[in-house]
């Protein structure tokens, strides 16, 4: 497992020992602690459930057995995001990878965030047009998930339409996108943070500073837009329209695009700004070339001008 993101692509034994004595600061078990001093097994220490994601990216990187731990824990995680819908793990993954599928919503935010949404929040599952009657039969034939609604399309999104099935605790949301990739619905979004997606091979977070402080932009200019995604995303998130509302982050009217939080910036999934992960290194880069931007409303810098090597202008996503 690999992580690309600017502030974990270089990690030096210095930063590794500091990171290790605040750890060790930070722990105030005495049980975890003695486990971390005893254990002759790496696998057993459970040091890695304390840390948040950029953490354990960054652990991740400092040797081959933290990059093995890292990928147990999220793993880990990955399978309690989806069990209570999900009834036979075992196989999930190579459906989902087979239909080149992705995990979205509050179930990718939540493991990013390394906490655990409750039952009533359904897990939002997205599939491409062509993959999307295959994927929905081998829930059905080979999960035993039962439909319970058909919802029509949402353009605005991207999606042409869902369908909702029930599992053991908690019910499944099955969005078909309009496109060839299954990304597109995800990265239209409501707010930044819901632009989380986790698939069987890779997983990402376009706008992370943001998402890890806890922090959101909306997609829709619209000041009703900054009441309906509030409720939505759990607490103690805070949501605006530009992130220069946050007084740290720049000065009023301001463009923000050096920081990567400017929503009218045209976007790559694997770009400075993001992070972006694989499970495997020998998975490589983004199977889809997309470039994606939050809104277009205006930004206070050269966002929206034309761009002679992007195919649109005021489009949200597109494929190139």
């Amino acid at each position: 497992m690999s992580f690309g993101c600017p502030r974990a692509r270089r990690v030096d034994s210095l930063y590794i020992r500091r990171l290790s004595l605040a750890i060790f600061s930070l722990l105030s078990d005495p049980v975890v602690v003695a486990s971390i001093m005893l254990s002759s097994d790496m696998t057993d220490i459970s040091i890695t459930t304390r840390l948040d994601f950029p953490s354990l990216a960054r652990y991740s990187a400092s040797c081959r057995g933290g990059r093995r731990l890292a990928q147990l824990c999220l793993r880990r995680d990955l399978r309690r995001a989806v069990s209570s819908a999900i009834p036979q793990w075992s196989g999930f993954l190579n459906a989902l990878a087979a239909n080149e599928g992705y995990i979205g919503g509050l179930a990718a935010l939540g493991f990013f965030l390394r906490r655990s949404n409750p039952d009533h929040v359904p897990l939002e599952l997205f599939l491409p047009v062509h993959n999307f009657l295959a994927f929905m039969n081998y829930l059905r034939e080979v999960q035993g998930l039962s439909i319970t609604a058909e919802y029509d399309g949402q353009p605005a999104r991207n999606i042409i339409a869902t369908v909702r099935l029930q599992g053991p605790t908690r019910a499944v949301l099955v969005h078909r996108s309009s496109s060839a990739s299954a990304l597109f619905p995800i990265l239209r979004g409501a707010n930044t943070a819901l632009t989380c997606y986790v698939g069987a091979t890779d997983f990402g977070v376009p706008w992370p500073a943001l998402t890890f402080a806890r922090r959101a932009l909306v997609a829709d200019q619209l000041a009703s837009a900054l009441e309906e995604n509030t409720p939505r995303l759990p607490p103690p998130f805070s949501v605006k329209l530009y992130a220069w509302m946050w007084p740290e982050y720049g000065l009023p009217q301001t463009c923000i695009r050096q920081q990567f939080m400017c929503p009218a910036q045209p976007r790559y999934l694997d770009d400075a700004g993001a992070v972006y992960g694989v499970w495997s290194d020998s998975q490589g880069r983004p199977r889809h070339k997309i470039c994606f931007r939050l809104d277009a409303r205006p930004c206070g810098g050269p966002c929206l001008q034309p761009h002679t090597d992007l195919p649109f202008d005021h489009d949200r996503v597109c494929l190139l």
